[in-house]
């Protein structure tokens, strides 16, 4: 799935290789997605890289599917490894290379702080106010948070291959409110969830402004 992480696909190619990655039994299993495919020849149950759920792998789609406009589904790529990662450290608080799909336990060596990192960067995107989190295409710089991280703004600069194309966003601010989104001036439609802010919107050619007001 490599040229859809790319950016280089068709729609069609792009249609096709979503289906294998969220398609339970090939590369989507019940601990996140397979470092190969699970009906591939060399696919082994007790594998390393040829068997397991690595927390790196889940990073680097969660972030595609942002720059693919697809919050819904980065949103199930890190609540599965999220709910994951938390059930194996609360039964052996171990952190673990990787994750064996029979049983959905950890393995690999048990003190692996540094595949924790996706962890971290997922918990802060969703459940941590004063956080955005965007895909790999898109530049934020300029951010400005209100000391009660109820209000936002920044500039956003896109790769030239996403221009015109929808991308998604996610902020995270203080709950318990209801927010208006704009991009460059005019109101964008959002989904929220107590703080939670998940955005979809064209990438534009120039650096454009967004904010977030209560």
């Amino acid at each position: 799935v490599t040229p859809l992480v790319a950016g280089i696909t068709t729609s069609q190619q792009q249609e096709t290789l979503l289906g294998h990655i969220f398609t339970k039994g090939e590369l989507w299993s019940d601990c996140g997605i397979t470092a190969v495919d699970q009906r591939a020849p060399y696919y082994s149950v007790d594998g390393y890289w040829n068997g397991t759920v690595w927390m790196p792998h889940q990073m680097i789609l969660w972030k595609t599917m942002l720059d693919l406009g697809m919050p819904e589904k980065a949103k199930q790529i890190a609540f599965t490894a999220l709910e994951n990662w938390e059930r194996e450290c609360q039964d052996s608080y171990n952190c673990y290379e990787h994750f064996m799909i029979d049983t959905g336990r950890g393995g690999g060596w048990n003190n692996f702080s540094g595949l924790s990192s996706p962890i971290i960067n997922w918990y802060s995107a969703y459940f941590k106010p004063g956080t955005i989190s965007t895909g790999f295409g898109t530049l934020v710089s300029g951010q400005s948070w209100s000391a009660e991280q109820d209000s936002f703004s920044a500039t956003l600069e896109f790769d030239k291959e996403l221009v015109g194309k929808e991308i998604a966003l996610i902020i995270c601010a203080k709950p318990g409110l209801k927010y208006n989104v704009m991009f460059n001036g005019k109101p964008v439609i959002v989904t929220q969830n107590d703080g939670l802010i998940e955005i979809k919107l064209k990438a534009t050619k120039s650096p454009s402004r967004i904010t977030i007001s209560k």
